[in-house]
């Protein structure tokens, strides 16, 4: 899964595009989880 790194309007719209497209409860669940490590690690930015 892609992050948000890349500051380009584009970028935020096809990753938009690509959430929407591909949404269900298991997406979801993994993105939270994925964003909980990345808290409690402190390698997000």
């Amino acid at each position: 899964m892609q992050g948000r790194q890349d500051p380009s309007f584009a970028s935020y719209v096809s990753l938009d595009v690509t959430y929407i497209e591909n949404w269900s409860v298991w997406l979801d669940f993994k993105i939270i989880m994925r964003t909980i490590a990345v808290v409690f690690s402190g390698t997000g930015t």
